[in-house]
């Protein structure tokens, strides 16, 4: 899907998921969350694309109905 910019990219509904555990604990904490990445293009010196923005929604995921 076209960005709002020229050249560059949102890729929506991306599900995230992150785990983290203190030494004290004896489970992880485990937050999941649906993300928007914008892309683009990587500047000249570089190559492949880059992700200067990202978008994170908790609580929400996205299904295929």
């Amino acid at each position: 899907m076209d960005g709002h910019d020229p050249d560059t990219w949102r890729i929506e509904g991306v599900l995230a998921t992150l785990s983290a555990k203190l030494e004290s604990m004896t489970e992880p904490h485990v937050v999941t969350a649906s993300a928007t990445y914008y892309v683009r293009e990587a500047p000249a010196t570089e190559s492949g694309y880059e992700i200067y923005r990202e978008v994170t929604f908790e609580g929400v995921t996205f299904t295929d109905e």
